[in-house]
């Protein structure tokens, strides 16, 4: 049975960037960020694993991908496979 998940993310603008910690341990900013989100705009990717796939594939804004794209990819994918200990191959589907 195949399972799916969808997630979306919208561009977050920094007008003033975050340049690392005063304080490591307590985790302080360096100095403060000033930052917006943009509700109309987003990425929206879906992962469905597949049974009955038999490699992982990748559709970026309806464009099958292969080679470094879909490699870069299935790295991310393989150390959820093992981490959660999923059995199987992946379709991801992005868009944005």
């Amino acid at each position: 049975m195949a399972k799916t998940v969808t997630a979306r993310a919208h561009p977050n603008i920094a007008f003033i960037k975050y340049w690392g910690n005063i304080d490591n341990e307590l985790r302080l900013p360096a100095n403060p960020s000033i930052s917006m989100n943009l509700d109309g705009l987003y990425a929206e990717t879906t992962v469905t694993w597949h049974p009955d796939l038999q490699q992982d594939t990748l559709i970026l804004n309806d464009e099958p991908q292969q080679g470094a794209a879909l490699q870069r990819v299935s790295l991310h994918l393989d150390a959820l496979r093992q981490r959660l200990g999923i059995e199987g191959y992946a379709a991801v589907s992005s868009k944005n």
